[in-house]
């Protein structure tokens, strides 16, 4: 039998991650260090001022990448490099406008000391935290995560000449369904045994609804508090970019005036938390009347002139703010679907209003993990990413999703 080679780079994790230590403790309490090492003696006062901030950072990235990176089963270095420039800018912000005392060399150095850590990261990254050998004890298992990326292997008939040292973790699918023979084995060489629903969902980002009972014990009130945060988080926001979306929604509007005239608004019944319909609020990008067609499609000809302009950018969706400041919807959350074509899914999928346990959103998992839907086969994928989401809410979750977001 051939063994996976992935576990000779293991031994780098201990000293990757004691570097990354060494820089967040050098950053927060010895930033001289850094300066010295580019030869800039001016500039040691706003180290000083900036050393903290900067270790914060740099650990939060470092910590976004590290957890993250499994969710997003993505292999674009480029994603990680956006996440550490995104927030480059806007600690520049932060430092401009509260006059905070800042070093442009210090500064660059870190961007640079960041991206050449992210690199190694990401680079070992790929070649062990995915890349991992797998024992699937039932078949079922093994077609669930054949397709995942890492090395999947069924138990044979001869399962007594099988080596278990060398595999990462054992998948089952009903542990009481594992052969007494295997089962002694796993415990004998203390092998982990995997539930492979959770490792499914953590993998693909999607939870099946005939697998939902498994994760229901997840959902307690830990999120109904942090939803609570989120909230509250909302509205800040809100208030506070209130200039800078009456911007974008101004030059929205001038757009939809001068291709198409009035009205500026767009209005339809969508459901929301607990199936309750509500009003949601978008920019035009429509000819009026255009419900009776049915959904949008690629190269729709009713959208009108600077309709696809407001789409791609988003600011169609700048008025439902409004919506989130009544409380109808958030930031992020599933899709607010409307009321037509809701009906038509709950004959067709089962358990399709799990959904509607949670605030839809105008960004969610779905979207940016998935993209646009038609076919019932695609609809019935995005249910199981927005049950992903219900039941894996948090702060990191949402912090993902709004850096993809961003991102496409």
């Amino acid at each position: 039998m051939q063994h996976s080679k992935h576990k000779n780079y293991k031994f780098f994790w201990p000293v990757l991650f004691l570097a990354h230590l060494t820089i967040i403790a050098l950053l927060a309490f010895k930033p001289v260090v850094f300066l010295d090492i580019i030869g800039r003696e001016a500039g040691q006062s706003a180290a000083d001022s900036m050393g903290l901030m900067l270790a914060v950072a740099y650990a939060l990235i470092v910590y976004t990448i590290h957890s993250q990176y499994s969710r997003l089963n993505s292999g674009k270095s480029s994603f990680y490099i956006f996440i550490l420039l995104f927030a480059a800018s806007i600690i520049a912000f932060v430092f401009v406008f509260l006059r905070i005392e800042y070093s442009r060399a210090f500064f660059g150095m870190w961007i640079f000391l960041s991206i050449f850590m992210i690199s190694i990261h990401f680079y070992l990254l790929n070649r062990v935290f995915i890349v991992k050998k797998y024992l699937a004890v039932d078949s079922e298992s093994y077609e669930m995560m054949k397709g995942s990326g890492h090395y999947i292997e069924l138990v044979s008939e001869n399962h007594r000449e099988i080596d278990f040292k060398y595999y990462d973790g054992i998948l089952f699918n009903n542990r009481e369904n594992i052969d007494s023979v295997i089962m002694s084995k796993i415990i004998a060489h203390e092998c982990d045994i995997i539930n492979v629903v959770h490792l499914y969902a953590k993998t693909f980002g999607k939870v099946p609804i005939k697998y939902l009972p498994e994760f229901t014990r997840k959902v307690n009130s830990r999120r109904s508090f942090y939803l609570k945060i989120k909230r509250f988080l909302e509205i800040i926001f809100c208030f506070i970019l209130s200039p800078l979306f009456l911007l974008f929604f101004s030059l929205g509007a001038l757009i939809i005036l001068i291709g198409s005239g009035r009205p500026i608004f767009y209005k339809q019944p969508r459901v929301g938390l607990h199936g309750k319909e509500f009003q949601a609020l978008k920019l035009r990008t429509m000819k009026e009347n255009s419900d009776a067609d049915g959904l949008t499609v690629d190269g729709d000809n009713r959208i009108i002139p600077g309709g696809k302009f407001l789409r791609s950018t988003r600011i169609d969706e700048i008025p439902q703010l409004i919506n989130i400041m009544r409380g109808e919807m958030s930031l992020i959350g599933p899709r607010a679907e409307w009321t037509k074509v809701v009906n038509d899914y709950r004959k067709k999928i089962p358990g399709y209003d799990i959904r509607h346990s949670i605030k839809p959103g105008i960004t969610g998992w779905a979207q940016v993990s998935q993209g646009h839907t038609n076919t019932d086969e695609e609809i019935e994928e995005k249910l199981e990413r927005d049950l992903y989401y219900i039941l894996h809410v948090s702060a990191d979750l949402d912090i993902l999703i709004t850096l993809q977001t961003m991102w496409t």
